[in-house]
């Protein structure tokens, strides 16, 4: 028996040129569009970054806005502490003006609670007469 003819296993060089730059091209393809995509995406989360900086921006401004406003009311509390702080006889009298204002609330309010119940009483009795009047008449008539 002879042995089988050597198979030709070489390819041609054209081939494999040709696959090669098909394989190539398909890479680049795929590159290229996984560039893009992830490019997109790199995009899309700067905007909404950018977003989220311009909100936050204006959340500090907000905020310093906020800061002197708070600045400015306690500098005024403090001259106001400071007047008053001046001299003993100031705050002294202070309290003395607080407790008398009070004193006369205080002394105002029975004759607000009298009143009150003075009108009160005066709305029930006539209520009263008018519920009494409605109810003879009721029977005035139930008897006629």
């Amino acid at each position: 028996m002879t042995p089988p003819a050597p198979i030709d296993s070489s390819i041609p060089i054209s081939v494999l040129i040709t696959v090669a730059t098909t394989m190539v091209g398909i890479i680049g393809v795929t590159f290229k569009l996984l560039y893009n995509a992830m490019h997109r995406r790199i995009k899309e989360k700067t905007d909404h970054l950018r977003e989220i900086m311009v909100q936050l921006d204006n959340r500090v401004s907000e905020y310093f806005t906020a800061h002197e406003r708070l600045r400015d009311k306690w500098d005024d509390f403090l001259r106001e502490y400071l007047k008053i702080d001046n001299t003993r006889g100031q705050k002294v009298d202070a309290l003395f003006r607080v407790v008398d204002q009070m004193d006369e609330a205080v002394k105002q309010i029975p004759r607000n609670i009298n009143s009150k119940l003075d009108e009160a009483f005066n709305h029930s009795l006539s209520e009263v007469k008018l519920y009494a009047r409605d109810q003879i008449q009721a029977a005035l008539k139930e008897r006629s």
